[in-house]
């Protein structure tokens, strides 16, 4: 920030002003004219930021018109760059409607004046695209509010490219842009300023915005539907050309509306009654909940087809699990080998008869005999003869356990 009584150039800081996302607007005093100024100084140095404050600097140099405010001066502060503008004593057009409450008259008497300096714009190629209450300052000379259109910052030339925005990028602010606007904001042409004083004076006329839903896409389709309450729903009394000039501006279709501001002001100043019912508004959008992802909608859908039953087999029989007393401690290894190592059925029958010789109980099952060419049937082991003692006696069995493995 600025200190206050710091001279930079010509110009000597007073105090700071406000602060916008872009930079921060200070009163500055010529030093040698001691005629006061607003100089508004970039926050963030950045290449495209830098041009686009030349940009409006050079947009609004070239606008002359008692509705605008023109830029005088660029100047470098430690580097930045800094717009010199005059500066007006006015407050943006909706806090002077909520703190003036001025008659219905002298609303209308201020949106001529923003469609003056719109016109002046527009003579000049120039498309503001950023309309809004806070962009127009209203201040009071001899006893008349008398609006000052200001911040050109996202303005688009028409005869040249050197302010090109990127296709398919809004730019502006929702609740006063255009459809088309919303959808690519480098197309669009002085139609999207036509609209957003459409939604300025339906905003003077009835206090509300006639797209306000703060959900932003739930915004957006009302948007594209062209959906909103008429003013004379809203406000009962109103001059007939107020809902005349309001729907025409606010026509989804950029054709559609008036050509320029001449037809748009020809439309309010019409005193002739509206004949005839109006046409009807599409159908209110429900609100829906914020979007989270693209959503995709099929083209069409096939019909439900009935399911298709399948047999199912009858589940197999499975014999109950025999039980088995727990292994005596002289052959449990064996158990665990056979586990371990997967051997197959009759490989285990094999090893278990071998080892259970003379101190098998006399139930223990044999082998049985296969048949060449067929699977051996895994025959199952005596747990009892697991618990039998050993022939050799403990001390085989622990010179087996000690012994290293082939």
């Amino acid at each position: 920030m600025l200190e206050e009584g710091r001279e930079v150039g010509n110009y000597r800081i007073a105090g700071l002003i406000g602060r916008g996302g872009q930079g921060f607007v200070y009163r500055a005093v010529h030093v040698r004219l001691g005629t006061e100024h607003a100089l508004k100084v970039l926050l963030v140095e950045h290449g495209p930021l830098r041009e686009r404050l030349l940009d409006e600097g050079r947009i609004q140099a070239r606008l002359r018109h008692p509705n605008l405010v023109p830029v005088t001066d660029v100047i470098e502060i430690d580097g930045a760059l800094a717009l010199v503008a005059e500066l007006v004593s006015g407050v943006p057009m909706d806090a002077w409607v909520a703190a003036q409450r001025p008659s219905l008259d002298e609303r209308f008497g201020v949106f001529r004046g923003v469609c003056a300096a719109v016109a002046a714009a527009h003579a000049a190629r120039v498309v503001h695209r950023d309309l809004k209450p806070g962009n127009v300052l209203v201040e009071r000379h001899s006893g008349t509010a008398v609006p000052r259109v200001t911040d050109f910052g996202v303005a688009k030339m028409l005869d040249t490219v050197a302010f090109a925005t990127l296709p398919g990028l809004p730019v502006g602010t929702p609740g006063y842009m255009a459809p088309e606007q919303l959808r690519d904001a480098s197309s669009v042409d002085a139609r999207a300023d036509i609209f957003a004083l459409g939604c300025l004076l339906y905003e003077l006329a009835c206090g509300a915005r006639p797209f306000s839903d703060p959900d932003l896409y739930t915004y957006a389709i009302a948007l594209e539907a062209g959906t909103f309450v008429h003013p004379d729903d809203r406000v009962a009394g109103l001059p007939p050309g107020v809902g005349r000039a309001v729907t025409a501006c606010l026509r989804v279709d950029p054709a559609a509306r008036p050509v320029d501001i001449a037809a748009l002001l020809a439309l309010l100043d019409n005193p002739s009654p509206v004949t005839g019912p109006r046409a009807p508004l599409p159908p209110t959008i429900p609100s829906y909940p914020p979007r989270v992802g693209p959503v995709y909608v099929p083209l069409s859908m096939p019909p439900p087809t009935a399911p298709t039953a399948v047999p199912i087999a009858a589940a197999p029989t499975i014999p109950a699990p025999t039980t088995r007393a727990p292994p005596g401690p002289g052959k449990r290894w064996i158990v665990a080998a056979v586990l371990a190592a997967g051997i197959t059925g009759a490989a285990a029958a094999t090893l278990a008869a071998s080892w259970s010789g003379p101190g098998a109980e006399a139930g223990a099952a044999p082998v049985g005999e296969v048949a060449e060419g067929t699977p051996a049937a895994p025959t199952p082991i005596n747990p009892a003869s697991l618990d039998a003692p050993s022939p050799e006696g403990p001390g085989v069995e622990a010179a087996s356990a000690g012994a290293p493995r082939a």
